[in-house]
Formats: structure tokens, C-alpha cells, sequence
């Protein structure tokens, strides 16, 4: 009889939960930590984005940190050494016929991108007075942690693109 008695009362402490947290407060704190660990964007990742949206479409030169061709470009670019950098990358008209460029540098501050624009409208200036223009209007602001760099007609909607989630 015994031995019934105790079946029966682990049977009805095991239906009744008994011991068990049924508290969703472990799963609202992993929920809550996961919505805050946000992965860190990269510049590839922004400028696939870019790319991807069809609106920088006279940019057809791309270097992406790392690569050969954005070490070199750093100090003839931005006059910044690369060390000095955590990520970047620019997508460019390489033609030379329009100052389309987006550049994105992790690790510098927003006047370095200043005046790289500065620069861009002074090589204009003589033969392209659009250009040059353009170039004075270029969006220059901080995303991610990136100094960015827009020059290009449609600046504000490439912006858009770049701070979209």
C-alpha cells in the first residue's frame, strides 16, 4: 500500500510541476541579450548592399579593406595610413568622367572624408564644373562606426540605402 501511496504522489508531483521553473524569465533575458548582441556590420556588407540596390550604378571600381588596391589607395586617398584603420572600403566611377564615389573608413575621423571631397572638387574644377559641385555637396556622416563618404547625384537616397537595417 505504501509503495501505491508513493506512486501516486510522484505521479501528481509530476503532473503538478512540481520543483519546475516555469518562470519565462530565462527565455525573456536570452530573447533581450540576443536582440542586444548585434552583429558588427562590415564595409563589404554595406557596399554589397549598395551595389545590390542598383543606385550606384556609374560606380563600377570597388576595393575592399585588406585588398591590395585599398592599401594603396589609403595614404594617396585619405592620407591615412592603413594600420590606422579597422575596416573600409570604397566603390568608384573609374572612368574619371563623374566623381561618383562612396567611401567608408572605420577608424577615421569625418574630416579626412572632408577633404577627400575637398580633393575631388578640385580636380573638377577646370574641366568638369558639374562634377566639382557635386563633389562640394557630397554627404559626409558617421554609420556604424564608419566616417561615410557620398558623392553621387542621388547622395541622399544612397545614404538612405547605406543606414537602412
Amino acid at each position: 500500500m505504501k509503495k501505491k501511496l508513493t506512486l501516486v504522489i510522484a505521479a501528481i508531483l509530476l503532473m503538478s510541476g512540481c520543483g519546475a521553473d516555469t518562470s519565462d524569465s530565462g527565455d525573456d533575458t536570452l530573447s533581450s541579450q540576443k536582440t542586444e548582441q548585434k552583429t558588427e556590420v562590415t564595409a563589404a556588407e554595406i557596399l554589397d548592399k549598395l551595389t545590390a540596390s542598383g543606385k550606384a550604378e556609374k560606380m563600377t571600381a570597388r576595393a575592399d579593406f585588406g585588398s591590395e588596391d585599398f592599401n594603396s589607395m589609403c595614404d594617396l586617398m585619405y592620407g591615412v595610413t592603413l594600420d590606422s584603420l579597422t575596416d573600409g572600403g570604397v566603390i568608384f566611377e573609374e572612368t574619371g568622367q563623374s566623381a561618383d564615389e562612396v567611401s567608408l573608413l572605420k577608424g577615421a575621423d569625418e574630416s579626412v572624408l572632408k577633404s577627400r571631397a575637398e580633393q575631388r572638387a578640385a580636380v573638377y574644377d577646370g574641366y568638369a564644373p558639374a562634377e566639382a559641385e557635386k563633389a562640394r555637396n557630397a554627404l559626409v556622416f558617421t554609420y556604424e562606426g564608419f566616417s561615410v563618404l557620398v558623392i553621387a547625384d542621388n547622395a541622399a537616397e544612397i545614404k538612405d540605402i547605406i543606414t537602412k537595417e
